[in-house]
């Protein structure tokens, strides 16, 4: 398994690895037992029905990264699935990605999330050599707005209706933006 970073956070030994077929059931369990929270904010949650479903994400986000066109990271705590990263829409012409995640409600407010998030930012401007990365947070998704805050990420911008969510409503996105030059404000691996 390609495993970009392992770290520490109190108690908890956190490993972000590429994403395996094997963690499927784990990750399926937890995005229908945290439903209700993730789904205002990533409607693609209410149509993962299956655990087929997400081995059938993992097995296309496999094929993403043979076309370095994405890196979909396992949030392993203690060895356990607990969410995911990724970097998706990577352009290595215009040298830019948008970064997405999520985790498991028992895992949350133990910064986890901004650790994670700040090794796979460093990961992608250095070693990838990306110039600009993209966060989008709904306006009222407080926690990924303060996890991108927290990791350097700047408010660029907010798109008015941008994304649609389940109750087919139009919601408006702020997009958090990191760029290489900032790349002083993240941790050294």
């Amino acid at each position: 398994m390609f495993t970009l970073s392992t770290f520490t956070t109190g108690q908890l030994k956190i490993e972000l690895g590429l994403a395996e077929e094997k963690f499927a059931p784990a990750l399926f369990n937890i995005l229908k037992q945290d439903a209700s929270l993730l789904i205002p904010w990533l409607p693609w949650v209410a149509d993962m029905q299956s655990v087929d479903q997400e081995v059938a994400f993992i097995q296309q986000s496999r094929l993403q990264f043979a076309k370095n066109t994405a890196i979909v990271l396992a949030i392993l705590v203690n060895d356990q699935p607990a969410g995911m990263i990724d970097l998706h829409k990577i352009d290595l012409v215009q040298k830019n990605a948008e970064v997405g995640y999520w985790l498991g409600s028992q895992y949350q407010g133990q910064g986890i999330m901004t650790q994670a998030l700040q090794q796979v930012s460093q990961y992608a401007l250095t070693d990838l050599g990306l110039h600009k990365l993209l966060l989008l947070a709904d306006v009222d998704n407080h926690p990924s707005i303060q996890v991108a805050q927290k990791s350097g990420y700047t408010l660029e911008a907010t798109l008015k209706e941008q994304v649609r969510n389940h109750q087919g409503q139009y919601r408006n996105m702020r997009v958090f933006t990191l760029f290489n030059h900032n790349s002083s404000h993240l941790k050294e691996k």
